[in-house]
């Protein structure tokens, strides 16, 4: 079974899932609570756009202990790393004391740029291991005070 949630504009926080009965294989384990994701903002500003793939390893309670990256440009990675260790999954079925989740974390730019204050996102979970982070990029803010440095004086 696939689930789509989509979601503007997240809120740091936690988002509970309605749709978790029967998502994923009994292999992996299935995702219970993602906290608020957001672009990356050194990302956003550098034009990064891309995939990253992590793998979680899932505690028998359904908590990430370790996250590692499997793939993906590195002004991306680290967040994504960050943003999934996170999330709480549905206790592992297996005996063992931990299993393995994967996911892919995309982020996407828009055509059009915008500013501090009119920069929408979209976050969308394609359940049960994927989640795209849509936004547009972000002008960068310049100080016109600041003189620039023309080097040592002779």
């Amino acid at each position: 079974m696939r689930c789509r949630i989509v979601l503007f504009f997240v809120a740091s926080g936690s988002l509970y899932l309605p749709c978790v009965a029967g998502q994923g294989t009994t292999s992996e384990p299935t995702v219970r609570r993602v906290y608020a994701a957001s672009y990356p903002t050194l990302a956003n500003l550098a034009g990064a756009v891309g995939e990253v793939r992590l793998a979680a390893a899932i505690d028998h309670d359904g908590r990430v202990q370790n996250v590692r990256i499997l793939a993906g440009p590195g002004l991306l990675s680290l967040p994504a790393k960050g943003m999934l260790s996170r999330w709480l999954f549905s206790p592992c079925e297996e005996t063992t004391m931990t299993c393995e989740a994967h996911v892919v974390f995309r982020f996407v730019l828009g055509p059009l740029s915008c500013g501090e204050a009119d920069c929408g996102e979209e976050v969308q979970l394609d359940l049960p291991s994927t989640i795209t982070i849509s936004s547009r990029q972000r002008r960068a803010i310049v100080d016109k005070l600041t003189p620039t440095r023309q080097g040592p004086e002779r």
